[in-house]
């Protein structure tokens, strides 16, 4: 089963910019969670501090009773075992084919014979739907063909924690859904705790059991996805929705320059663009109910079902009566009638 991530009061800065300050969420054991926000949020800088590849500046990150942004180097390189990452670009060697590439961890963290390296190798390569393409270069091959190959090299050392940064980036929205299927698929088969940090929203509605949001150097919001896409914050829906009226701007120097002029939070901006502009001239009208939900994608045929799915069964039930009533109905109706009729 996957590994809890315990994230308390992470703030980071370059220089005078903070790029995020005093966030706090927890990842629970073997679901998946999604990270959003408009680019420039931070979200690729909170992904590589989870791992200290970015030292944060305050805050803790507990992973399996190890705080990885204090603990020593030798705490940090056996944390860091735990943890598979697939960076954007899929950070492949060019000059090395896709099998070289997949077997590199092993080859440079463990003492496994070049046999014990195939079988494990081409196990994952099969699991991401690569089988035959072992001897192709990184140049001869697709975006999504270098995103799976990302993902293989990723699994090859059996992470509990898996963190994939933007692994739609590049993609068509076909293969973007053959990926976000993947990544499901791969969730039912080894039960690992998976982040996912993107502004993708059709991975957002369909992928994860949780969804956090970045915006403006914070944390505007984390927890169950029913509670994110059912939540009137402007902020989210504005996002969520693919709105042009609300608080985001067309760009991070807008924004920049709106925190700089000292404007009020965002929800009070949300009402001033909201006011500026009729419903009819550029999105829908301000104040609707957001969208109903889609339904979270389910594993393919002949794996088995999610264990997370279970856990959070429970601990939905656990915490339903303090949930918003959108998302206390949203939550219910996705549990069917046996969990419906355990509602407290």
């Amino acid at each position: 089963m996957g590994i809890e991530v315990v994230v308390e009061g992470l703030t980071k800065a370059f220089g005078r910019h903070v790029v995020w300050r005093d966030v706090t969420l927890t990842l629970p054991a073997g679901e998946v969670s999604v990270l959003l926000g408009p680019s420039g949020t931070g979200k690729t800088v909170f992904l590589k501090s989870l791992v200290r590849l970015v030292q944060p500046d305050a805050g803790r990150v507990v992973v399996d009773g190890v705080d990885t942004v204090t603990c020593r180097e030798r705490q940090l390189y056996r944390a860091r075992r735990l943890f598979g990452v697939m960076f954007q670009d899929g950070a492949l060697f060019g000059s090395l084919n896709l099998y070289d590439n997949i077997a590199f961890p092993l080859r440079e963290h463990t003492r496994m014979t070049e046999a014990q390296i195939r079988q494990i190798v081409l196990t994952k390569m099969e699991m991401v739907g690569l089988t035959g393409e072992e001897h192709k270069f990184p140049g001869e091959i697709s975006g999504g063909m270098r995103k799976r190959a990302g993902l293989a090299r990723a699994l090859v050392l059996d992470p509990q924690i898996i963190l994939c940064d933007e692994p739609d980036s590049g993609l068509d929205p076909v293969r973007t859904a053959y990926l976000s299927q993947l990544l499901i698929d791969l969730n039912a088969e080894i039960d690992a705790t998976i982040l996912i940090v993107t502004h993708d929203i059709q991975i957002a509605r369909t992928v994860p059991d949780n969804i956090g949001m970045l915006y403006r150097g914070g944390l505007v919001m984390f927890g169950p996805r029913e509670v994110l896409l059912t939540s009137d914050d402007p902020v989210i829906t504005q996002f969520v929705n693919g709105r042009r009226i609300g608080p985001i701007g067309m760009s991070e120097e807008k924004d920049e320059a709106d925190i700089a002029a000292g404007h009020a939070g965002h929800a009070g901006q949300a009402g001033q663009a909201q006011q500026a502009e009729p419903a009819g001239n550029g999105g829908a009208r301000p104040g609707a109910p957001p969208p109903a939900l889609v339904p979270q994608l389910e594993p393919s045929p002949g794996l088995p079902e999610r264990q997370a799915l279970r856990r959070r069964r429970a601990r939905m039930l656990d915490m339903l009566a303090t949930l918003p009533p959108r998302a206390q109905e949203a939550i219910t109706a996705s549990f069917g009638p046996q969990q419906s009729g355990n509602r407290p």
